[in-house]
């Protein structure tokens, strides 16, 4: 407003200012730069310490206001983001890193040796070798979605690799956040519910991909497990099974004796 004052008493360039204050006078000539400058300095050297207190006190509060909104902020843009690179995994045709159904069980190990992954490779179903399984502790493609309790890389009789699973501490974001991304991506073929477990499963083609949920306890003890399974490799895996049922089954009548 002081410009377009400045502007109707046809003022331009330099104007002399006179300004009073007590018996103090002043008179000068300015630019209105100047003026407006002159004029912000000398409200400022009126403000008294209340007032800068205030304003100070002002300026804390919003600042909280904001480092409040701007972690929502980052949470949101966090989310999204590994949401976003979640699907670009799946985008990939490999699951959480690996190519299911086509790999091996060296390949594998040397790609968690790579990734300084801590995985150990003495399992196998029943403790039998003929279906070998990697138990995985922390693998940096795993633990980017959440706190990994542990995975386990199971394969079949000729050592490829056909089932992934993952479980994780979770209060639920990192739930959420799967439950969301499979959604939008496969087509969902089955829910289940029973007392404090769910289960999601969803079809890509050859694999069945199933999202568990265990609501049993408090905040983190809670537990999420997203699994995914190479269907064509189960008959092989199945009969592999029984036949070492069967020898768990022969050893313990022979164990018995004569009853």
């Amino acid at each position: 407003m002081i410009g377009s004052s400045f502007c109707h008493d046809g003022l331009d360039g330099v104007n002399n200012i006179e300004w009073k204050k007590s018996d103090e006078k002043w008179k000068f000539p300015v630019t209105l730069n100047q003026f407006v400058f002159f004029i912000m300095h000398r409200i400022g050297k009126a403000c008294t310490d209340e007032y800068l207190e205030s304003c100070e006190v002002g300026l804390c509060a919003m600042s909280l206001i904001l480092e409040k909104h701007m972690k929502i902020v980052n949470k949101v843009i966090c989310g999204a983001v590994l949401s976003g690179v979640f699907l670009a995994n799946l985008e990939a045709k490999e699951y959480l890193s690996f190519d299911i159904g086509k790999v091996n069980k060296q390949e594998v190990e040397a790609q968690l040796t790579s990734g300084e992954a801590a995985f150990e490779t003495g399992y196998g179903y029943k403790g039998y070798r003929d279906l070998p399984m990697f138990k995985v502790s922390r693998y940096s493609t795993f633990g980017q979605y959440g706190e990994v309790e542990s995975a386990w890389l199971k394969f079949t009789p000729d050592n490829t690799l056909y089932h992934l699973e993952v479980s994780y501490f979770d209060a639920g974001k990192t739930y959420t956040m799967f439950r969301d991304a499979l959604g939008s991506k496969y087509t969902l073929i089955e829910n289940n519910s029973f007392g404090f477990n769910s289960s999601h499963t969803y079809q890509d083609g050859e694999f069945v991909i199933t999202l568990q949920r265990n609501e049993f306890g408090f905040g983190r003890d809670k537990k999420t497990t997203l699994i995914y399974q190479y269907q064509p490799a189960l008959s092989d895996v199945n009969i592999m099974q029984e036949i070492i049922e069967q020898d768990i089954r022969d050893k313990n009548a022979a164990k018995a004796g004569d009853l």
